[in-house]
């Protein structure tokens, strides 16, 4: 963990404090907007992604969601003739796993580490329950 980043997370457990949580642009909004600091910190962890690590392949269930914080996440998709296409780049204003809260809860595309560096990990299970738990939640991440 970069030593600047180290200094906004307090405690051995890595609880993330709201100034780093809101580092990443979808994750801050969520916060501020929907006013569940103190439900969600708890269960944020701060993850180290290196280079080409694979979050998910296509067709994994998705147990985390990522919220880049200086990292870079890309979507690769396979075509039918073996071809490759990068789909999608998700940096610090976005987060990857949106099938586990919108869809099958399962990857349609691999999601791989373009850009090491520092995430935030949350569990989709939980996520999830706080879409369910807050109407205004659907909005916030459609909003970003």
């Amino acid at each position: 963990m970069s030593s600047n980043l180290h200094s906004l997370v307090f405690d051995k457990k890595e609880f993330v404090t709201s100034t780093v949580a809101s580092r990443n642009a979808v994750l801050g909004e969520l916060l501020s907007i929907l006013g569940v600091t103190n439900y969600l910190l708890p269960e944020l962890k701060i993850v180290r992604l290196s280079v080409n690590q694979v979050l998910y392949e296509l067709g994994d269930k998705i147990d985390y969601v990522y919220f880049p914080l200086d990292s870079v996440v890309s979507g690769l998709a396979i075509m039918e003739d073996g071809t490759t296409l990068e789909t999608a780049m998700v940096g610090r204003d976005g987060f990857v796993g949106v099938s586990a809260i919108l869809g099958t809860g399962r990857s349609r595309q691999w999601i791989w580490t373009t850009i090491g560096g520092n995430a935030i990990q949350l569990d989709a299970k939980f996520l999830d329950r706080v879409f369910v738990q807050n109407e205004n939640a659907l909005k916030v991440l459609l909003q970003c």
